[in-house]
């Protein structure tokens, strides 16, 4: 052997091996020195290290700790804030995770293979549409800002996909999810009982004279439809738990969220909760057989008997009100308008007015005179513009087909999710189906709840989405896929011509 190779091969030998949690971490610290310096001030960057340098150890080994801490802070985003735009804690997730996960990715670090799905395509039909609104649009900064922030919802629901492969992470999923309904629903009920906010991040909204349950949400609306998706995750993980500790867990934090989204005062909120219990009824009349269907159903029962005494009146009162909407007060009269103003703007503009403009193109309507709900400060063209219909605004901004494919998005969504339940049962694994029901549930919950918000950028509907997949492919998990049919038709026409 001549010399030289021997020098060389001695030099390898003594370099040590670069692990991929070994460049991720490195990566890591760069990204976690740059926030901080664009954050500006001292203090700032010392909290940012502070925050961001544990979060170095375990998302440059496992990325999944990053969808972990993610999905506990959706319902709590605001908590999440350090108050500098440059800065946050979403943020810092975010971009942490995404690049661990493409540096274990290139690694080739991959538990299981995905099952081919047709939900990707009616996801990214959907951000090019977006897209190519900007060539359109009647105002180019607001479309590129709805864009980008559609993008990071992809690439989060991509994530999602990627990184939950087991079992036992999407168990862990299931329980950040309901802890973090649990805990926005503790603090919004204190808020309620106490009579002021518990957080400044709270807003001090009021209904004849008492605070509504927020949680750290700046709307009641919103954080009713983002806690109430844990509901279903509540009621239909009870029938499969064994442990006495869990299911008591269980019921305990769906007799609060329940609780909380009364307190709330949200019209919306009561409708979708019905939604959930109608639908969470039927499901247990299905699944569930003799003593445990007895049990669930009169244990429900009780629980709507309480909370009925712990209903307050105002709340009735607002309910009701949905019986005759255009002499409600002027928050239901105002969606009215919108949902007028949107059949009018869709026909004017088949092609939408520009994703993210729809507060331009409302200000510019004859019906913005006729709703004066919110006092909009001069120049502050957004400020409570939004349709508070998240199909209706997605319609209008991106036109037909892009109202179109968003809606046929979801559907083909819940249409993967029911075949996916067929493949469950007949493997019999109860904890998948189980989850795969709530999230069949869930799903069609927001996406009712929806009807009464804009909620198109909302990270739950892309969680939601992304759960779909990911129980599709554990449901398969250890079998070879079929290949697509027309695929291999075409390889093996293509091989007979090359004859």
């Amino acid at each position: 052997m001549a010399r030289t190779e021997l020098r060389t091969r001695t030099k390898r030998e003594m370099l040590p091996s670069v692990s991929p949690a070994m460049i991720a971490g490195m990566l890591l610290l760069a990204e976690l020195a740059v926030f901080a310096v664009l954050s500006g001030h001292a203090a700032m960057q010392i909290r940012g290290f502070i925050v961001g340098l544990p979060l170095i150890v375990f998302i440059a080994r496992r990325p999944v700790v990053g969808v972990f801490a993610l999905t506990f802070l959706i319902p709590m985003e605001l908590f999440a804030r350090i108050p500098n735009e440059f800065f946050s804690l979403y943020k810092l997730l975010g971009v942490f995770t995404l690049t661990a996960t493409i540096v274990h990715a290139l690694s080739a670090k991959r538990a299981v293979a995905t099952q081919r799905t047709s939900l990707h395509r009616w996801v990214f039909a959907f951000l090019f549409l977006a897209a190519s609104s900007m060539v359109w649009s009647i105002e180019p900064d607001l479309t590129i800002q709805a864009v980008r922030r559609f993008a990071t919802l992809i690439v989060f629901y991509f994530l999602v996909i990627h990184l939950i492969d087991t079992r036992e992470k999407l168990r862990i999923v299931l329980g950040l999810m309901v802890s973090a309904a649990l805990l926005g629903a503790v603090f919004a009920i204190v808020a309620y009982l106490r009579g002021q906010a518990v957080f400044d991040t709270q807003v001090a909204g009021t209904v004849e004279g008492q605070i509504r349950a927020m949680g750290a949400n700046l709307d009641a609306n919103f954080f009713s439809a983002t806690i109430l998706v844990a509901l279903p995750i509540c009621l239909f993980m009870i029938s499969i738990e064994k442990a006495p500790w869990i299911r008591l867990f269980l019921v305990a934090s769906a007799f609060l969220i329940v609780l909380a989204v009364v307190y709330s005062f949200s019209r919306g909120g009561a409708l979708t909760m019905g939604l959930i219990l109608l639908m969470t009824f039927f499901g247990y009349l299905v699944r569930l057989k003799g003593k445990v269907l007895l049990m669930g159903l009169g244990g429900g029962l009780l629980a709507l008997l309480i909370l009925s005494v712990l209903v307050p009146s105002a709340y009735v009162g607002r309910v009701r009100s949905l019986e005759s909407p255009m002499r409600g007060d002027e928050s239901v009269r105002g969606r009215w308008l919108y949902v007028q103003f949107g059949s009018e703007a869709v026909r004017e503009n088949p092609f939408g007015v520009g994703a993210g403009a729809f507060p331009i193109a409302f200000r510019d309507s004859r019906f913005d005179q006729m709703y004066h709900y919110y006092d909009m400060e001069r120049g502050d063209v957004q400020r409570g513009r939004s349709a508070h219909n998240m199909f209706l605004e997605v319609g209008v901004e991106t036109g037909i087909l892009g109202g179109v494919i968003f809606a046929s998005m979801i559907l083909f969504a819940l249409y993967e999710n029911r075949k996916t339940a067929g493949r469950v049962g007949r493997t019999g694994r109860r904890d998948l189906g189980a989850a795969n029901d709530a999230l069949f549930v869930g799903l069609t919950a927001f996406s009712f709840a929806s009807l009464f918000l804009s909620a198109q950028y909302d990270k739950t509907l892309w969680l939601l989405l992304a759960l779909v997949p990911v129980i599709r492919n554990l449901a398969w998990e250890g079998e070879v896929a079929m290949p697509d049919a027309r695929k291999l038709r075409r390889a093996l026409a293509r091989r007979g011509r090359a004859r």
